[in-house]
């Protein structure tokens, strides 16, 4: 699976939440579960269907962003036994939709951890290995909306980590403001030219790579980066 492809589009979900200074992580998650608990007994024949029902109808109210029936019918499945890494991941997405970012944050540390479980078990495939880099890079995002750098860089770090030569330009990108906005420019520079790298298109990167040169006095490749980006952003 080409997981940087799929993670560019994937990430889509995730730009609006892209800026400081969103969340409140004081809300009581209603998400949260026990991952040791999650799979104590199979499901039945019945459960199995009324998951089946009950995910088809989160996923259409997910993709026509009715977020909070979304949250209701992906929590019938979960009731209904279905503790897939995946169903955690997308629950996840849709509180971050809503702005409950401490349920988000719950059910993407429960996704984790049912992906390790899966590993320890070899039970592990290409679509939990995805889900749990997308899951990693959720956790980023809404730590560095809250400005807590250390845990967003530990969480893009190990999205970057379980990627590997296929992470994508978001990553390294979102990792770098994570750097940048303490002042560690080098390390910001470093992880913006990772991004451009991975996607030679990404403007954004472009842009904020000048910034981080400006910052450090290299005005020359500054303006070239500038002129880049500018140029990507034409077309």
């Amino acid at each position: 699976m080409n997981f940087k492809k799929i993670i560019a589009i994937a990430f889509i979900v995730t730009v609006a939440f892209a800026s400081f200074g969103c969340g409140n992580n004081e809300k009581k998650s209603s998400g949260s579960s026990n991952a040791a608990d999650l799979l104590i007994t199979p499901q039945t024949p019945q459960q199995k269907e009324e998951a089946k029902g009950a995910l088809a109808k989160a996923q259409s109210y997910y993709n026509t962003g009715k977020y909070s029936e979304a949250v209701d019918f992906y929590t019938k499945a979960i009731n209904a036994k279905e503790r897939s890494v995946s169903i955690y991941v997308n629950r996840g997405l849709a509180y971050q939709a809503l702005g409950d970012y401490a349920s988000a944050l719950a059910d993407y540390t429960t996704a984790i951890e049912i992906g390790k479980r899966n590993i320890k078990q070899n039970e592990k495939d290409s679509t939990d290995q995805f889900d749990m880099i997308l899951a990693y890079t959720c956790r980023g995002d809404i730590y560095r909306q809250q400005r807590d750098l250390v845990n967003a860089i530990e969480n893009y770090t190990k999205a970057i980590e379980l990627s590997g030569d296929q992470t994508g330009c978001y990553m390294f990108n979102n990792r770098g403001l994570c750097y940048e906005d303490p002042g560690d420019i080098a390390k910001a520079v470093a992880d913006y030219s990772k991004a451009i790298e991975s996607d030679p298109k990404y403007a954004i990167a472009y842009k904020n790579r000048s910034r981080a040169h400006r910052k450090l006095g290299n005005e020359a490749q500054a303006e070239a980066d500038l002129a880049k980006a500018q140029e990507l952003e034409a077309k």
